[in-house]
């Protein structure tokens, strides 16, 4: 009889054991679950929404997810890190480095390849529901931790996909 592992689509080498409850919990799942979706979007060759901040004004496009990752989502190198340090930006930062959402890695030699905080949320949501969308502040949704990462260019994923530049 073969006996299932839990797991999630593509998040075949982590951090995380998907054997464990605590693992599928708010605090967890909301960051593994976007990261198996843009392995399931790149299994179908699909690209995901993407955001970027020019001159101030928010510009749609589309990116692939091996952009996103820095290296290809069925790559056998591919590592995803949560709740880590992007360690790169040590050099920039007095002090401790907050933890990064996701840290995507190359398993062979640990390079960063990517960091991105990932936040799995609808807008407009039961505290916005009401308001104009023109009115709903983004930062509401992204979170405070995220401001301090603003100025290292750090990718955002939710359910598009937002480089601050």
């Amino acid at each position: 009889m073969n006996i299932k592992i839990p797991s999630l689509f593509g998040l075949k080498k982590t951090n995380r054991d998907f054997k464990n409850k605590e693992t599928w919990g708010k605090n967890q799942f909301n960051s593994s679950f976007p990261a198996s979706l843009c392995c399931y979007l790149a299994s179908k060759g699909l690209e995901a929404n993407y955001l970027s901040i020019q001159k101030g004004t928010f510009c749609p496009a589309l990116i692939t997810i091996e952009e996103v990752f820095g290296i290809s989502a069925n790559s056998d190198d591919l590592y995803f890190a949560f709740e880590s340090q992007h360690t790169p930006y040590q050099k920039y930062v007095i002090g401790a480095l907050p933890r990064t959402d996701l840290v995507i890695q190359r398993e062979s030699t640990g390079e960063c390849l990517s960091a991105l905080e990932v936040k799995l949320t609808a807008l407009p949501d039961n505290t916005t529901c009401h308001f104009r969308m023109s009115l709903i502040n983004i930062n509401h949704a992204l979170g405070l931790n995220l401001l301090q990462y603003l100025n290292l260019k750090l990718k955002i994923l939710f359910l598009a996909v937002v480089k601050i530049c």
